[in-house]
C-alpha cells in the first residue's frame, strides 16, 4: 500500500516515546511524554482531557476501537469510544470461550496452558482488523473514527510462517538469561528475520484491510493513518527490545 498514488509516505518520521503507553498518550493528545511527568507517563490520559477520540466524538463521528495491546485501556485510551475491546494478555485467554474466533498466533486458542506454551499471548492482527472491518460495515452510514492496534511487529516474535517459535524469546532476554556482550550471531540475526517477517505481515495485513475499505466504498471518503508507537533494539546498544532509551532504533 505504499505505492498507493494516494499515499502520503513520511520517510523521516519518529515515535513520541519508545514504549507503548507513553508514545500513544502523546499521538491521542498531542503533548509530549514530559508533559505528563515521570510518575504519569505510562497511565491512561484523564477521562476530561481531550484526545483524538473525544474531539471526534463531539463533532458527530462514531468511534470504534480495537488494539491487541491490553495497555492501551482505561481512562482517556477507552472511556470516548461507542465501542472498545482490548485483547491481550491472560485477560482475552480466560475470556477465550466468549471470543469464539480470537487467535493467538493463527490458531484457535483451547486452553491457558495452550496458550501459555504455543503463542506466549500475542493476539493476530488479522482478528483485529476482522473486528474493525465489520464495525465499519455496522456504520456504513455515519462519519466514523476507527483506531486499530496491531501487536504483529511487537515481540515475542514468530517464525516465518507465523508459527510460534520455541527459540530464545523476549522473555529470556529481560530476564538476563543471555550475556548481552556475547550475543550468538546466528540467533540474532534470525531474531532479525523474525522481526521483520512480522513487519511485512502487517504489510499484508493492512494491505488486504484497504481493499476491503475499498470495496465496501469508504476508502476515498476516508483519511487512513499508518504509524508506529515504537521500534526495537537488537544490541546497537548493547541492549535488547525497547522502553529503556531513546536511541533511533527505538
Amino acid at each position: 500500500f505504499f505505492q498507493d498514488k494516494r499515499a502520503f509516505v513520511f520517510s523521516n518520521a519518529y515515535s513520541p516515546a519508545s514504549g507503548t503507553a507513553p508514545s500513544v498518550k502523546s499521538i491521542l493528545t498531542g503533548k509530549s511524554p514530559s508533559y505528563w511527568g515521570r510518575q504519569n507517563i505510562s497511565k491512561p490520559p484523564p477521562v476530561d482531557e481531550e484526545t483524538l477520540v473525544s474531539h471526534f466524538l463531539k463533532e458527530g463521528y462514531r468511534t470504534g476501537g480495537f488494539t491487541a495491546n491490553s495497555l492501551i485501556n482505561g481512562g482517556g485510551f477507552s472511556d470516548d469510544y461507542m465501542k472498545y475491546l482490548a485483547l491481550g494478555g491472560y485477560n482475552t485467554i480466560r475470556q477465550s470461550a466468549l471470543v469464539s474466533d480470537l487467535i493467538l498466533g493463527r490458531e484457535p486458542i483451547s486452553s491457558l496452558a495452550w496458550a501459555e506454551k504455543n503463542s506466549l499471548h500475542k493476539v493476530d492482527g488479522a482478528l483485529i482488523t476482522k473486528l474493525g472491518l465489520e464495525w465499519v460495515r455496522e456504520n456504513l452510514s455515519d462519519n466514523f473514527f476507527l483506531y486499530l492496534h496491531l501487536m504483529d511487529p511487537h515481540w515475542p516474535y514468530r517464525n516465518l510462517d507465523k508459527t510460534p517459535s520455541e527459540k530464545l524469546s523476549h522473555v529470556d532476554m529481560l530476564s538476563g538469561r543471555v550475556d548481552v556482550n556475547n550475543v550468538d550471531a546466528g540467533l540474532l540475526s534470525e531474531m532479525r528475520s523474525r522481526y521483520l517477517g512480522e513487519i511485512e505481515y502487517s504489510y499484508e495485513i493492512l494491505s488486504t484491510f484497504l481493499k476491503e475499505l475499498e470495496a465496501i466504498g469508504v476508502l476515498e471518503d476516508t483519511l487512513v493513518v499508518v504509524l508506529g508507537d515504537h521500534g526495537e533494539e537488537f544490541f546497537e546498544h548493547d541492549k535488547f527490545s525497547h522502553g529503556h532509551d531513546v536511541y533511533q532504533e527505538q
